[in-house]
């Protein structure tokens, strides 16, 4: 993503490991994978377009 990634989380004010929710405007449809919680795991979804 190069700068853009970057641009972002200044323009958002999120600082190194905050929290933040990416709407992606796309549907899971049940295939998501979640790690096991406060371990910092990432949860994994294969996405579709809607």
């Amino acid at each position: 993503m190069g700068t853009h990634f970057a641009t972002f989380m200044r323009d958002m004010r999120i600082m190194d490991k905050d929290a933040y929710w990416l709407d992606t405007r796309m549907s899971a449809g049940n295939t998501c994978l979640y790690g096991t919680p406060g371990n910092g795991e990432p949860v994994i979804c294969k996405l579709t377009a809607q």
